[in-house]
């Protein structure tokens, strides 16, 4: 056992200062190892780092239970990373802090879906973007989801801070659209590209979406794109600084004539902030929808839904 030493050093007060009257002198400096002084703590301390050392887990790590199988983790600007398996439901899935952002079966012993398949449904309803057909249709305004194919001229997307494993940026890649990504973590798309098999986009940037928007639109040749996919959630909540009036104006500058925004937003939708989100979308956007991965009903309005708001900018009338 090695030896701790302690040396306590009196403070003077100059040359000249003498001790108080009824007061005792400092104590001289004690060369006592520190564990002699304290024996009990000491001792418990060092059999505690003994049996319980701190070291860094060996990964993959499974959990006493058996039912959480930890496979990579670390830390980052949004948080800590996780990416974790649950191994009787078999699925696997994305955590920054007490944020889930996303996960896909890795097997189907519940038959709850297929493998590679996401464990959120909202995100299958971001690929719904790719079947918005723009363009004049009677005297109404138009705005019509069709579901016989991509619309080829759409052809670029923007995927921005909120990859997380990167399901619809997936789908797009696969079908030919060149595909870009702005993402604030560098983490979340490593970790996107090493356990959830995502593709590489065409380029990547890691940036705070909301500069990241501002500066492009303020090029004198903004860059342009037919479909921009917006899903920002970290902390347990959406970024406000995303969701503003002055951002959707931004925002606005970079997409193409008939170019469409698909708007990941979970919450209530007759809540206030439900309700601002919607507001400020429309205040920029002339035509918008929601959908949801629930069938509708009377409690719409009040049931915690995950959301996609399709925005358009095209108005159409005779």
């Amino acid at each position: 056992m090695c030896s701790i030493y302690v040396t306590v050093v009196a403070p003077t007060a100059g040359p000249a200062a003498r001790p108080a009257k009824g007061k005792k002198k400092a104590p001289k400096p004690s060369n006592t190892p520190l564990w002699l002084l304290f024996p009990v703590p000491v001792a418990a301390l060092l059999v505690a780092s003994s049996l319980y050392p701190n070291k860094p887990l060996v990964l993959p790590w499974l959990n006493d239970t058996g039912e959480v199988r930890l496979l990579a983790s670390k830390s980052s600007i949004t948080g800590r990373i996780v990416v974790s398996e649950h191994v009787s439901m078999g699925f696997r899935y994305l955590r920054a802090d007490h944020s889930l952002l996303g996960g896909f079966w890795i097997e189907t012993p519940t038959r709850r879906g297929e493998i590679g398949d996401s464990i959120y449904t909202a995100f299958m309803l971001q690929e719904a973007t790719r079947f918005v057909e723009a363009g004049p249709k009677d005297n109404a305004l138009f705005m019509c989801v069709i579901f016989a194919g991509i619309d080829p001229s759409f052809t670029h997307l923007l995927v921005f801070s909120g990859l997380g494993i990167g399901v619809a940026a997936n789908t797009f890649m696969r079908l030919g659209v060149n595909t870009t990504v702005v993402e604030i973590d560098p983490v979340v798309y490593e970790y996107a590209r090493e356990f959830f098999d995502l593709r590489e986009p065409q380029a990547v940037h890691f940036a705070d979406a909301r500069a990241w928007v501002h500066d492009n639109a303020a090029l004198a040749t903004p860059p342009q794109y037919d479909i921009i996919v917006h899903d920002c959630f970290s902390g347990g909540g959406v970024p406000a600084h995303l969701f503003t009036v002055e951002f959707w104006n931004d925002l606005k500058k970079i997409i193409s004539p008939e170019g469409v925004v698909g708007v990941n937003y979970a919450g209530t939708l007759g809540s206030d902030t439900g309700r601002a989100i919607l507001a400020t979308l429309l205040e920029v956007f002339p035509q918008c929808r929601i959908f949801h991965d629930r069938v509708s009903g009377s409690q719409a309005q009040s049931k915690f839904l995950n959301m996609v708001c399709v925005a358009h900018l095209l108005v159409c009338c005779r």
